[in-house]
């Protein structure tokens, strides 16, 4: 809506609501009585007119009158379309009647009230910058569809409306709504939500048509700041509600430039945000990001790494440039903007600017592809790309952002080729290749006094792997990865008063709603012994919300306590974690067999737990690095058995590989035959074979009890050509590119191994068998152990928050 209020996009709710005191009940100036069932402002004219014209009419004429009553004269006829002098008065004077009453109202209309009172009455909001949103929340009472702010020197004033009944309190629960204001326009400062750093949060919480809580809180600087319990209360406010909408005042005022965002909620049901953060006026810009990158690509060509949605509220933008930040170890040497094969504009690593200012009218959307180029000396390394949160989006006048992160494709990609081990970067595409452990879909588990589910702690998949003196752990969930609650409280009904069990009013409690991602390792295979779950003896825990990582550390379970004993090395996306860990500090050694199990835990209680076992196992004679490796693969068309896998030996000594076994997508493929041996940097070939272009290639030694992969490798797609390792011993031939074949033979490209003694035997850690179990595993005296990862955290049994 514009700032003039005579433009054609008036809040047709506010003149809805102005036309509602005709059919209404109860006094209409007294905002507590009655409710507003009427029409538009012009059905209220209607009413008025209709109103008075029957009734005057009807009264007169057809009442008990002389007129139609008991004639006492017979008058002379009158002709068709003759206006009686009575009727000529009675019409002068219904007409009289409507224009005072009409006066006041198209003056109203006119010339909106300068100043907001807090009565119910809602015409005093025509004349402000009113924000729509489409109603897509479960509850209709607590779903968003109209909002806005208007600030004055001595207060701050904000307008609602719901598509259902506010303060109804269905299915027995409760309705809130949370505005939080970032009164100085900075992330840095405040209370992180939504983009925004809140400095003060307005709470109001009611149900069977009445107000519980309506207060104003003010963040205490010195809190941590992702803590909501910093919000300490500073005052009641003044509000009236009628139906769907609501008005408010606090007597906190705030400067003109201050953005806002508001949350709805009800027992039970998921929040309903604003789709913008909002101002007093200006247009408001949603900015949807969608990370789209392949997880591995070549990095000589265009590569598209993101996927951005603009949209205006109400008003006009012009967009000059955008302002990135990259992600990963590379640097790209140019940006690209693209919309519908059009080039808008281009830049260098952070900053691209459009050829002529992007225009978005009023309600307008535009989908603008991201491409970045490499330069190729630079490779091969990880790249990524996010807009900067602060001024990601430079436009020729002010306007308010609002950003929101999806995730398509990869957040970071591996540029040219990912590792042949796991690195903590955030890019993922380097456990493609490891054993997977899968976990039931929806099996989450909730308190034993509450009935909640989560797709944010639903364990999806779990991976291990190692290098020499690391562990490595992967997870991923259903939902998102790290989601917590910006409002991590329960909203019920109580009893008076309210500053005893309300939402926000015990803020003695820390309170980060983080959720919590857990990996616990059994150290003496004894589960009697250790914590509760899995027996553990030490303990990886990672904690966050709004998908960013707030702690990660190494614990130990020692006098029935978890001790932190050092931080870990951690990284996200949208949905998954991996972490690593050196063995010595979580207490693992080489040549011993691990029982794992991995948990996640929301700020809740809901959680989702997946147990498996783990072996470190020591190969046979000593290596430098990988043993016996996957070394080449060629596939042809599927159903012609001339296929062939290459292993080589990197070690010092000879190997006995009889029984091994080579499988391709979960498919049995090739067994060495007994007896066979590969000799110190041998090359021995599995021919004869049909891969079907599989895409996931294992070598396993099947003669161990359990069977032990070996090495693994995954293809994304087939070429007319092999898929082989290059470079050096030093680089672990961590290189992988398509090649001509040289089958039986060193890759060309590829430094033999040389000569040498016994060295280190790296530890590698593989999964041997795994299950899942959904039971809870705590015994009455361990139930608060390590519940709290962020040191102070406190859990609830409450409702699902951002997620």
């Amino acid at each position: 809506m514009r700032d003039d209020p005579t433009h054609g996009s008036r809040n047709a709710a506010l003149q809805e609501w102005s036309g509602g005191l005709t059919n209404g009940k109860g006094n209409p100036m007294r905002p507590a009585e009655g409710r507003v069932n009427g029409g538009r402002f012009k059905d209220r004219v209607n009413g008025l007119t209709n109103g008075l014209t029957n009734g005057l009419t009807n009264g007169l004429t057809n009442g008990s009158g002389a007129t139609n009553g008991l004639r006492v004269s017979y008058p002379q006829r009158q002709l068709a379309g003759v206006m009686t002098a009575v009727r000529q008065r009675l019409l002068v004077v219904i007409v009289l009647c409507l224009t005072i009453l009409a006066i006041p109202y198209l003056l109203v209309y006119t010339f909106p009230p300068n100043e907001v009172e807090i009565d119910g009455f809602f015409m005093d909001w025509m004349g402000a910058t009113v924000f729509t949103d489409a109603s897509d929340a479960e509850n209709p009472d607590v779903s968003i569809v109209e909002y806005a702010v208007i600030a004055t020197s001595t207060s701050t004033y904000f307008y609602l409306k719901t598509d259902g009944q506010m303060f109804r309190g269905a299915d027995g629960g409760a309705d809130g709504f949370y505005f939080f204001i970032d009164e100085d326009d900075s992330a840095a400062s405040g209370y992180p939500v939504r983009g925004l750093g809140a400095d003060s949060l307005i709470i109001v919480i009611g149900w069977n048509g009445t107000v519980s809580v309506s207060e104003l809180y003010v963040f205490d600087e010195t809190a941590d700041p992702h803590d909501y319990a910093g919000f300490r209360l500073a005052g009641a406010i003044d509000l009236a509600f009628r139906d769907g909408m609501m008005e408010l005042e606090s007597k906190q005022p705030v400067p003109p430039s201050a953005v806002s965002t508001v949350c709805a909620r009800h027992t039970g049901s998921s929040d309903d945000w604003s789709e913008v953060n909002f101002g007093v006026s200006g247009p408001a810009l949603r900015v949807v990001e969608n990370s789209i990158a392949l997880p591995v690509t070549t990095g000589y060509t265009d590569e598209l790494m993101l996927r951005l949605e603009l949209s205006s509220k109400c008003g006009d933008i012009e967009a000059s440039a955008l302002r990135f930040d990259a992600l990963g170890d590379l640097g790209a040497s140019a940006l690209k903007a693209i919309e519908s094969s059009r080039v808008l504009g281009t830049g260098d690593a952070d900053l691209l600017e459009f050829e002529k200012p992007l225009r978005l009218v009023d309600g307008d959307t535009a989908r603008i592809d991201i491409l970045a180029t490499f330069s190729a000396p630079d490779l091969p390394g990880t790249y990524g790309l996010m807009l900067n949160r602060t001024a990601g989006v430079a436009a020729l006048s002010p306007m308010s952002v609002t950003y929101e992160a999806v995730q398509s494709g990869a957040r970071i990609a591996h540029i040219s080729s990912e590792p042949y081990e796991v690195v903590i970067d955030g890019a993922f595409a380097d456990w493609a290749a490891r054993p997977v452990m899968l976990d039931e879909s929806g099996d989450a588990i909730s308190p034993s006094d509450a009935n909640l589910t989560s797709r944010n702690t639903d364990i999806d998949t779990a991976k291990t792997s190692s290098s020499e003196g690391f562990a490595y752990f992967y997870m991923s969930v259903d939902g998102t990865m790290m989601a917590g609650a910006s409002i991590p409280g329960q909203i019920v009904r109580w009893t008076p008063p309210p500053s005893e069990i309300g939402n926000a009013s015990d803020i003695d409690m820390p309170k980060f709603g983080a959720d919590s991602a857990y990996v616990f390792v059994d150290l003496d295979s004894n589960k009697s012994t250790g914590y509760v779950v899995g027996g553990a003896e030490s303990m990886v825990a990672v904690s966050g919300k709004g998908n960013e990582m707030l702690s990660a550390r190494a614990y130990s379970y020692t006098d029935d306590e978890w001790v932190a004993i050092g931080g870990v090395k951690a990284a996200i996306d949208a949905y998954q974690l991996e972490v690593g860990v050196p063995l010595d500090t979580l207490g693992m050694s080489v040549g011993q067999t691990y029982a794992i199990t991995f948990a996640a835990r929301d700020w809740r209680g809901c959680e989702d737990i997946l147990e498996s076992f783990v072996a470190t196992h020591v190969l046979s004679g000593t290596r430098e690095f990988g043993g016996v490796i996957l070394n080449e693969i060629y596939a042809t068309q599927p159903n012609l058995y001339n296929d062939w896998v290459e292993i080589y030996n990197t070690g010092t000594t000879t190997i006995d590989i009889s029984n091994w076994e080579i499988w391709v997508d979960d498919t049995w493929l090739y067994t060495f035959l007994e007896g066979t041996t590969i000799a110190p940097g041998e090359i021995i070939l599995a021919t004869d074979l049909n891969t079907e272009k599989g895409e996931f290639f294992e070598l396993v030694d099947n003669s161990s009890d359990p069977p032990i992969c070996i090495d693994s490798k995954h293809v994304d797609s087939w070429q007319v050509k092999s898929f082989g390792r290059i470079g050096t011993p030093d680089d672990e031939y961590a290189t992988w590119v398509w090649m001509d074949p040289t089958p039986g033979e060193i890759n060309e490209g590829q430094v033999p191994i040389p000569e040498f003694g016994d060295v280190v035997v790296p530890v590698s850690i593989v999964t041997i068998m795994f299950f899942a179990i959904m039971r809870r595993r705590r015994a009455a005296n361990g139930n608060a152990a390590s519940d709290d990862i962020i040191e102070g955290e406190t859990h609830g049994s409450n409702e699902s928050g951002d997620g």
